[in-house]
């Protein structure tokens, strides 16, 4: 169990040190989703004051839950496009909420819960950024990465079409000289050396790009880990199955 643990942790950077997550992180398209943000530690172990997360525009109709000993405030702003809904015109939207008030001991864990609706047709991943405020400083986790998070959970990579190019040169040398063989009893020798010659180039340049593979990757996760530490909470979002997808007219 502790080596799966180990290696997800390793596939998303930054995951192994974050202490500020969203439990849930897949929400289907048109469907409500409850944010679960989980809190398991303080600011470099001072206690935890306020707890303040950005609503990103895909979420609509946004509601906190409220939190026994703690305040809740929402910060609401003007959307782009006012669209009507149950004969009413909606104009502004949640783009903020805070908890505050009340102390989170270092030592343990809470969760502060919101809900709304994934925007039909809203980005492949919504980010959620939190500032956690402390009796003693405060944490930004608003760090994102360049490249989505779906992609670093597929490690398997095609070979490049070089190498596949260079694979069936040689399989195509192998054949001439296969052909030529019997005819040129007396001096295969220099037909041999030239495919063997070919070969071990091949051999080289195929070890190369191994190394160079195993590189790029062993840079890129450490390169990541350093990049995230701390990585703003985020949701992937699927295409949901709701009814809201097919308009039957």
């Amino acid at each position: 169990m502790k080596t799966k643990l180990l290696y997800l942790a390793m596939l998303i950077p930054g995951l192994a040190n974050a202490h500020v997550m969203l439990e849930q992180t897949e929400a289907e398209s048109g469907s409500y989703y409850k944010g679960v943000l989980t809190v398991t530690q303080g600011c470099d172990a001072s206690a935890t004051t306020a707890i303040t997360v950005d609503i990103p525009e895909g979420l609509q109709f946004t509601q906190p839950m409220p939190k026994a000993g703690w305040q809740v405030e929402i910060v609401k702003k003007p959307i782009e496009r006012p669209f009507f809904r149950d004969g009413i015109e909606i104009t502004e939207a949640v783009r903020q909420i805070t908890w505050s008030g009340n102390t989170l001991s270092d030592n343990h864990f809470d969760e502060f819960i919101f809900r709304g609706r994934v925007g039909v047709g809203a980005t492949s991943v919504l980010y959620f950024p939190v500032t956690q405020k402390c009796e003693s400083g405060e944490l930004q986790w608003d760090q994102i990465a360049e490249t989505e998070p779906a992609k670093k959970t597929m490690p398997e990579e095609p070979a490049p079409e070089g190498v596949i190019d260079m694979m069936e040169d040689v399989e195509e040398l192998d054949e001439e000289y296969q052909q030529d063989q019997p005819k040129k009893k007396p001096e295969p020798s220099a037909e041999h050396d030239h495919a063997k010659a070919h070969q071990h180039q091949h051999d080289q340049q195929m070890d190369m790009t191994d190394k160079a593979d195993e590189m790029d990757h062993s840079a890129h996760a450490g390169h990541g880990q350093s990049l995230l530490q701390y990585p703003a909470p985020f949701v992937k979002v699927v295409d949901g199955t709701g009814e809201h997808h097919h308009h039957h007219h």
